[in-house]
């Protein structure tokens, strides 16, 4: 793909062709006489949607003294938007890759998606199909909030660099500029240390509502917890274990605590 190849909009061509001629202060038929075309309805045609002047663009943006690529496409913000949003739609591409890259930097996405659609035992859901539906929602909320952060910088960067409707090139930059981004981001550390919390306090205890107890021996579980000796063993370690996860995102959370208050300047 190179120098505007996005799919023309007849529709949008015409209300660019009709706004454009209007604040020339030009009639149908001032049009139609300029291009030598038969008469103000093919000029009309154009202007409806109904049909593309292919043969008399440059003429037209020349008339008007607009940029033929703004008549074919709209507006450099609106172009981009729109390959933006089409790379969004596919399955892959080098650039949705990277559109994803920045969700999980700056919108925690493999936070709020992990394990959404699965049930405790890695199995799926029954509402499955309604828990896909909610991604395909969230992850479009997420590339809103990207476009509304991020794609009047991306366009003044094109301008910057003489892109223009290059396709291509702004995919190449959009790449770069997403690198960027997440290279400034100023540290993994605590992204980390929230991804390794979240994910334990998924493990489900519900089954257990003494956190904290310890029991030397499985045979100290009382019966009023467990009445055989299976129930207690699954009681006694997972206690163990409950009680290990909770001292453990202790440990996290004074790591945390130490990685805020450290001065990199301090020896």
């Amino acid at each position: 793909m190179g120098v505007g190849s996005m799919e023309i909009d007849k529709k949008g061509v015409g209300l660019r062709l009709a706004k454009s001629r209007k604040e020339k202060n030009l009639t149908l038929n001032d049009v139609a006489s300029f291009l030598s075309v038969s008469g103000k309805t093919t000029v009309n045609a154009w202007e409806k949607g109904r049909s593309y002047p292919k043969k008399h663009i440059k003429e037209l943006a020349k008339l008007y003294g607009i940029d033929e690529n703004y008549l074919k496409f709209g507006s450099l913000n609106e172009y981009v938007k729109q390959i933006l949003f089409d790379e969004f739609k596919k399955d892959t591409s080098n650039v949705k890759t990277w559109i994803f890259e920045y969700f999980r930097k700056f919108y925690d996405y493999n936070q709020v998606v992990h394990g959404f659609h699965l049930d405790k035992n890695g199995n799926y859901i029954a509402n499955q199909d309604e828990d896909l539906e909610w991604l395909k929602d969230y992850e479009r909320e997420c590339f809103d909030k990207f476009l509304k952060d991020n794609l009047d910088n991306i366009v003044k960067e094109i301008e910057k660099n003489s892109i223009g409707y290059n396709d291509t090139k702004i995919k190449q930059l959009v790449i770069r500029y997403i690198t960027i981004l997440t290279l400034k981001k100023k540290s993994e550390f605590m992204s980390i240390t929230k991804n390794i919390t979240y994910k334990l306090n998924e493990i489900d205890f519900n089954d257990i509502n003494i956190h904290g107890l310890e029991f030397n021996n499985i045979s100290d579980v009382p019966n009023r917890i467990a009445k055989t000796v299976e129930e207690k063993k699954e009681i006694f370690f997972k206690l163990k274990l409950s009680n290990m996860i909770m001292d453990f995102n202790n440990e996290i959370r004074d790591l945390e605590k130490e990685y805020s208050e450290t001065n990199i300047n301090n020896k």
